[in-house]
């Protein structure tokens, strides 16, 4: 928000008093999760605030860095309001403080009933993605390094960050060689690109007009 940067409407939860003002401030159906997390743990959709109190204190109790290391950096939670459609996973590397790579990885469903790779986001809203992906790079002062961004192209909204990853992606996004063979509109070697970055130098990368392939995986549980 200081950056001047859309977010969507949220509220930090530290203790019990805080859940009825978060209520109010951010309405339902909302999104809780933690500060700082790792592979959606500790995360919910509440649908009222008798959910929200029930769910706070079933998480709270069990956040500790005995579950996980990252939550020696605090066990605080937010309340964020539940963004609408698709979110895209966006794959960039930064050298220097400049974007010198991007990748539209992978697309879930409004209803995160279908994951499709590549994405089937518009030209102008890819545009739009990448800008303020950019920007956010620019406003939380990351200038090396790979980074995995996820964002929603709200339709009232428009585009949202809701998490930004200073990693290697995942599974069958980039650095899968043969996801990039079939369903990439660019290739580059996603290691030998962390070590470029590392060295100071840019990765070399293909790119092509679009992908050979287009592949929608329906989710049974969404």
């Amino acid at each position: 928000k200081k950056a001047g940067l859309p977010t969507p409407r949220y509220a930090l939860l530290e203790k019990w008093e805080d859940l009825e003002e978060a209520a109010a401030s951010v309405g339902f159906p909302s999104f809780i999760k933690p500060i700082y997390g790792v592979q959606a743990t500790f995360a919910a959709k509440v649908e009222s605030l008798e959910e929200l109190q029930s769910t706070f204190l079933s998480f709270r109790g069990a956040i500790d860095a005995q579950h996980h290391p990252i939550y020696h950096y605090g066990s605080q939670m937010i309340l964020e309001a539940l963004l609408q459609g698709p979110e895209i996973q966006l794959e960039m590397m930064v050298l220097n403080g400049s974007l010198v790579f991007h990748s539209f990885s992978s697309e879930y469903s409004p209803l995160r009933d279908t994951l499709s790779f590549p994405v089937r986001l518009s030209p102008a809203h890819q545009a739009q993605q990448l800008a303020l992906a950019a920007h956010t790079l620019h406003a939380i002062g990351l200038t090396h390094g790979v980074v995995h961004f996820e964002l929603f192209q709200d339709p009232t909204e428009g585009s949202q960050v809701i998490e930004v990853n200073n990693r290697l992606s995942r599974g069958f996004l980039p650095r899968n060689f043969a996801h990039q063979c079939l369903f990439g509109t660019t290739s580059v070697d996603f290691y030998g690109a962390v070590f470029a970055l590392a060295l100071d130098q840019p990765p070399a990368f293909t790119a092509r007009q679009r992908s050979p392939l287009h592949l929608a995986m329906y989710l049974e549980r969404p």
